[in-house]
């Protein structure tokens, strides 16, 4: 029986997400949006309009079970493989190379020129796997997780700092709502987005490979309970960085669609 690709029907949503934490460790899972309360909802509603929306989450069914699920998002001019999951049994059956054509297919239909997607470092099985589908590697982020270094100097009487929160009304109800949302801080120079991830975490990047005094001091001002997780492109951090422990690597892949 030839498995069938559509897109996932509403009772089986919640098989999402307990098929994506069997693909990571506790400590990644736990930095994902996935992990957060409301996530299912949130998949509910972000695909209330396909194809009409910027994500497409297509499940693999075999006689009406759900096997597998592929997320596919636009990204221009990239289509973006954010997940990919075939259960244990179904595997090695050429049903992943088949959805992988199907997101060819999936870019192509839409105009878009690459596909995109990220992989852990220590998932050596999937990274052969893609590279033999012709993807390389182009670039890689390593994660940090720990205390905010500002937080033991609290009781320095740290000068309050001077911020704009964007959107806090509508950030705040997301929250609520799914229990992940992205805040844009307005600083005195610039601007920087920051994603919460349920009551633990604080997201953000650090592309030079080092942590941001000034935002520092606002993150501990706005929620001093909240653990920082810091993605770079650096194997190490410097400037703060010593609460910060380096925990995974991923890999981000790329193809280039021919025409």
């Amino acid at each position: 029986m030839e498995p069938e690709f559509r897109p996932i029907v509403s009772a089986d949503f919640a098989a999402v997400v307990p098929f994506t934490a069997s693909m990571l460790s506790q400590a990644e899972f736990e930095c994902t949006i996935f992990s957060c309360q409301g996530y299912t909802e949130f998949l509910q509603k972000s695909i209330k309009l396909d194809p009409h929306t910027a994500t497409r989450l297509i499940g693999i069914y075999l006689a009406e079970k759900l096997i597998g699920f592929a997320e596919w998002r636009r990204m221009e001019p990239t289509l973006i493989l954010n997940n990919l999951f075939l259960c244990e049994g179904h595997r090695g059956l050429g049903i992943g190379s088949k959805m992988m054509r199907y997101g060819y297919g999936l870019a192509k239909e839409q105009g878009l020129s690459s596909i995109a997607l990220d992989v852990f470092a220590w998932n050596e099985p999937a990274l052969k796997w893609y590279r033999s589908h012709g993807f390389v590697e182009a670039s890689r982020s390593y994660w940090y997780k720990g205390a905010n270094p500002l937080l033991n100097r609290m009781n320095d009487k740290l000068p309050e700092p001077w911020y704009i929160v964007e959107d806090h009304p509508q950030a705040e109800v997301l929250q609520a709502v799914f229990g992940f949302s992205q805040l844009r801080i307005k600083l005195k120079q610039r601007e920087i987005h920051v994603g919460r991830l349920g009551p633990q975490y604080f997201r953000f990047q650090a592309p030079n490979g080092e942590l941001d005094a000034e935002l520092l001091g606002v993150l501990a001002h706005m929620e001093p309970e909240r653990a920082l997780f810091v993605m770079s492109p650096y194997p190490s951090l410097v400037n703060n960085a010593a609460s910060l422990e380096r925990f995974s690597e991923s890999i981000r892949m790329q193809k280039i669609l021919q025409d």
